[in-house]
């Protein structure tokens, strides 16, 4: 992957570069003016650019044009000292990152793996897959997940899942978002000595299970229209209200479950679910 480092400070585009040349797969490249960046993203596109706003002939704004000129789609990597100037002009997404001046030179590299990482091809196995092999093996491990959009990882503690946790929260609903990603790089990284809080508590068994027969259901989900049209249907209930576990949305949970009560009263596991659910929502 081709970063380019745009910045008219000669001593802070040289340490950005040394940064650059120092990781796995990344190789990197210098321009201290509009022009030059403009020479150098001709010759060569790159995937990611490193870009100060204030330049001697320019702007980064101008740089930017370049990039749409020659219809590249680069990752920025804005870096300015008129922080405030420019945060409202430049919103921060997966394509677009604003940092300070001066910037950590560690949150710089962790930005630029996470692209590369969620640049490459996805592998053969999900995060599901790991999490297995790690509990079966009674294994303790962090199972990164990086993707565009950001980083979410599983922590399993000697064969116990511990914790899960993404940019959109963390518990059980982090890990029904992460452990069926199919487009995301997948690592598994050396057990730390503090796994931290834990946030899963049920066993790594049923959280798979229930996770694979999410997706399954997802996978077959009629229409809202013929749903709308359906009856209850006890499996389809006991269903949605797994989902919405995973979701966190214990109402709705509890509401499927009643359903699913009166449809089939005898059902013990049903029952079990319902009042541990009224339980914890008691308790919140």
């Amino acid at each position: 992957m081709l970063v380019l480092v745009v910045d008219d400070d000669p001593i802070a585009r040289m340490l950005h570069i040394s940064l650059l040349a120092r990781m796995q797969g990344i190789s990197a490249a210098g321009a201290g003016s509009v022009a030059e960046a403009r020479s150098m993203i001709a010759q060569a596109p790159p995937q990611v650019v490193v870009l100060d706003m204030q330049l001697p002939d320019g702007s980064g704004l101008d740089v930017r044009a370049a990039l749409d000129e020659q219809r590249i789609s680069a990752v920025l990597i804005v870096i300015t000292a008129f922080l405030d100037e420019w945060k409202n002009r430049i919103p921060q997404t997966g394509h677009m990152f604003l940092l300070g001046k001066p910037t950590a030179m560690r949150e710089l590299q962790k930005i630029i793996e996470q692209i590369h990482h969620s640049s490459a091809p996805p592998g053969p196995f999900v995060p599901l897959d790991y999490v297995q092999l790690a509990c079966m093996g009674l294994h303790s491990a962090v199972i990164e997940c990086l993707t565009a959009s950001g980083r979410g990882e599983i922590v399993i503690e000697e064969g116990t899942l511990w914790s899960a946790q993404d940019d959109l929260g963390s518990g059980v609903g982090a890990f029904g978002r992460l452990a069926l990603l199919k487009s995301c790089h997948c690592r598994v990284l050396p057990a730390r000595e503090h796994p931290g809080p834990r946030n899963l508590a049920e066993r790594w068994e049923h959280l798979t299970l229930d996770v694979i027969r999410i997706s399954d259901e997802q996978a077959r989900q009629p229409a809202p229209e013929q749903r709308a049209a359906a009856p209850p249907d006890f499996d389809a209930c006991v269903e949605r209200a797994m989902r919405a576990v995973v979701a966190r949305d214990f109402p709705s949970a509890i509401r499927e479950l009643e359903l699913a009560s009166t449809l089939r009263p005898n059902d013990a596991l049903v029952r079990h679910r319902l009042e541990r659910l009224r339980q914890f929502q008691k308790q919140q």
